[in-house]
């Protein structure tokens, strides 16, 4: 290990990037904005800090500094996909379709089996009602999904999304149908229940279109019962404002317009910068013959778009989709990816009748308990942990057998301190649903955080026994082994979770985590076939090349390490760390050995 003796100067800059990995792994932008600007200011070329700037940058809605980012990023390595793909997704926030075209069009060139590319680049056709060539690259991405069931149903559902809005109403409904199916076969939660949401959403809107207003709600109720599940309350945040504008068309279309606007206004309160939802609302009041209040909705969302045109095509972050490497974290790291680069059918947020993911309703009657349920979920991510628990108490009153305002609020709880009261509304999930892991979880990370390893370690094998295919137990229980520096059982953890995350593309974290396991019992070989495959995973993964570097270094194979650092330079030029060991090995070794065949 060479670490240590290394320390100079630079090896601060490389602390700082790290922290600021940190930050954004926690979705605190812009002090991971502050903290690669001190990074960039003195390693100006220092690529990952310009791409996971930039997208610190869109997620906070500036997309013009993004762009710049991008810009700079792609001057340096013009070959960068990551970079090419967000630059895309940043085109099509300002509008800028055929931007976003040439730039997806760049990866499918250097990588003519990229199923991302031809989904994000068929999204851009689509929304220049383009629909041929989008229906065309809709078609090229399911066929190069393979068999993973996560690409497929992004892939299918796409399409279907895409002949929605070509007048294909029943060629929609096929496909979204057929995305339900591959959705249901995800092994790994957080994503199910996205695609799942996501598909059966966007198929009560081409009910909708057909005039089925029964199987449209019949669908939203199950979008939302998948989307209560989902533990990333930015994506469940996307979600809450598309329950209530998709429940809104449909009461429209029934002729149910008090309902209607019950639903839009709540859509509204959640996202007040989001044009469409005043454009649905409009077609409310014109129904109504109410011609002043249709005049202003349509002029606040003529303005909207002006003031907010980012606003105007959030997206989601998701477990499958291309991303910035920024790093490994331990909580939610198989859960957080910086940014959607495939837009999929979770993307169009305009059209003539389609909502934002185009997703799901409450169920019916029960609109105060998910209002006060959003309520908290506002509070708390405004950090009113107070005011959070008094709102999930409401929900709990209107419905006592809600799991996830349980779970949510014994997050309210530990935040408050109050431990004690967070693990018994834990309980109260496991009681009610014994089967769901999210209670189990959710007890775990409360554990965790108290120093309470053991109880930790019960919580995540008991989510397991619940799901056995959840990855996120399997993976997280392996990192609480690592830390304890129980190898063998992390190791068998990291195993199980590459076993049931099989089906995603975003495998390199797990294959990272045990080769470290198994670097630290000096199993070199074994650590060097796990970076390999995680490098195989992501072929720009900087840090699966900078460990087996480390490794060859470990396993007095200078050659290799060099080979592998000079990678992580071309990867991330100015990278202090990888430059460093290079210049060691260089100037403290022969370094005759030959290459090895893993590579």
């Amino acid at each position: 290990m060479l670490r240590n003796p290394l320390l100079n100067k630079s090896s601060r800059a490389q602390s700082i990037f790290n922290r600021a990995v940190k930050h954004y792994q926690k979705q605190e932008f812009d002090d991971t904005i502050a903290e690669l600007n001190h990074v960039l200011a003195s390693y100006p070329r220092h690529t990952s800090a310009l791409l996971i700037r930039g997208a610190s940058y869109q997620q906070r809605g500036d997309v013009e500094r993004a762009l710049t980012n991008y810009n700079e990023l792609l001057d340096i390595f013009p070959q960068d996909a990551d970079a090419h793909m967000m630059r895309a997704q940043a085109h099509v926030q300002t509008g800028n379709l055929d931007g976003a075209i040439a730039d997806a069009s760049a990866v499918i060139a250097a990588d003519p089996k990229s199923c991302n590319a031809y989904m994000l680049r068929g999204m851009a056709y689509a929304r220049k009602k383009d629909y041929e060539n989008a229906l065309a690259d809709n078609t090229q991405a399911v066929d190069k999904a393979g068999k993973k069931p996560l690409n497929l149903s992004t892939a299918v559902g796409n399409r279907g999304v895409t002949r929605r809005k070509s007048g294909d109403y029943f060629g929609s409904i096929t496909d979204l149908t057929e995305a339900i199916s591959y959705a249901q076969k995800i092994k790994y939660d957080e994503a199910r229940y996205m695609r799942l949401s996501q598909s059966y959403g966007s198929r009560a809107d081409a009910y909708i279109k057909e005039k089925q207003y029964d199987k449209a709600l019949a669908d939203l109720d199950d979008a939302m019962k998948n989307a209560l599940r989902i533990r990333n309350l930015d994506i469940q945040h996307l979600l809450i404002a598309s329950i209530c504008g998709t429940r809104s068309e449909t009461y429209t279309g029934k002729g149910e317009f008090d309902k209607a606007l019950t639903y839009c206004a709540e859509a509204i309160r959640y996202e007040p910068q989001v044009a469409e939802f005043y454009e649905i609302r409009s077609k409310i009041y014109q129904a109504l013959n109410d011609i002043e209040h249709t005049a202003a909705d349509l002029q606040t969302a003529e303005q909207l778009k002006l003031l907010y045109p980012a606003k105007q095509t959030q997206v989601l972050n998701t477990p499958e989709s291309g991303k910035p490497n920024a790093g490994r974290s331990r909580r939610n790291s198989l859960l957080f990816i910086v940014f959607i680069v495939v837009l999929g059918f979770a993307l169009p947020l305009l059209g003539s009748t389609g909502t934002l993911l185009q997703l799901f309703s409450g169920a019916a009657g029960n609109s105060s308990t998910y209002s006060d349920y959003f309520l908290g979920q506002q509070s708390y991510e405004a950090g009113k942990y107070g005011d959070a628990v008094g709102h999930y108490n409401d929900a709990i009153k209107n419905d006592p057998k809600m799991v996830e305002a349980y779970t949510r609020r014994a997050s309210a709880y530990a935040a408050l301190g109050n431990i004690t009261a967070a693990l018994a509304d834990c309980d109260k999930a496991v009681q009610l649903e014994p089967k769901n892991a999210a209670g189990y979880l959710a007890r775990a990370d409360i554990d965790q955080n108290n120093n309470d390893l053991n109880g930790a370690l019960t919580d995540y094998a008991a989510a397991i026994t619940a799901n056995p295919h959840s990855g996120e137990a399997h993976y997280e229980r392996g990192l609480l082994r690592q830390s304890i520096n129980d190898l063998n059982g992390a190791i068998d953890d990291f195993t199980q979770t590459i076993a049931v995350i099989d089906d995603t593309d975003y495998v390199n974290e797990p294959y990272l985590s045990r080769g470290l396991a198994l670097r630290a019992q000096k199993e070199y070989d074994h650590a060097l076939i796990d970076f390999s495959a995680a490098i195989k995973a992501d072929s720009s993964s900087v840090e699966g090349y900078f460990d087996r570097g480390l490794t060859y270094q470990d396993k007095q194979d200078p050659a290799n390490a060099i080979v592998d650092f000079t990678k992580v330079l071309k990867l991330e030029p100015g990278h202090p760390q990888a430059q460093m060991m290079r210049d060691y090995i260089t100037k403290n070794s022969a370094a005759r050995s030959t290459p090895d065949p893993i590579k």
